[in-house]
């Protein structure tokens, strides 16, 4: 397979209804049957629990870099994207150059 590693990546997508898109880091040994169904990269939707932040950062590998965004999100419904560095310092509802919705 391919692996992004670092400038700018495109994708296009024909979306119906209000899905939401995201981009999370590798995390190749991530136990993902661990997580049942609720399982969200950028805390949980309108609550912003972020328990399984600490699990996912121990996933860090020198293949993600200095890069300090390990998840990123955009929601269909509004145009906003969201994003994390699950640590500090999470962004909801940005607007964004370009953005149409």
């Amino acid at each position: 397979g391919s692996v992004m590693m670092t400038g700018t990546h495109y994708a296009e997508f024909q979306i119906t209804g209000g899905p939401s898109i995201g981009i999370v880091r590798p995390m190749p040994s991530l136990e993902t049957g661990a997580f049942g169904n609720y399982c969200f990269f950028i805390g949980l939707p309108r609550s912003g629990i972020t328990e399984f932040y600490p699990t996912f950062l121990a996933q860090r590998s020198d293949d993600w870099g200095d890069g300090s965004i390990h998840a990123c999100e955009y929601l269909s419904g509004d145009g906003t994207m969201k994003w994390t560095n699950w640590g500090s310092t999470t962004v909801e509802g940005k607007r964004w150059e370009g953005m149409k919705f």
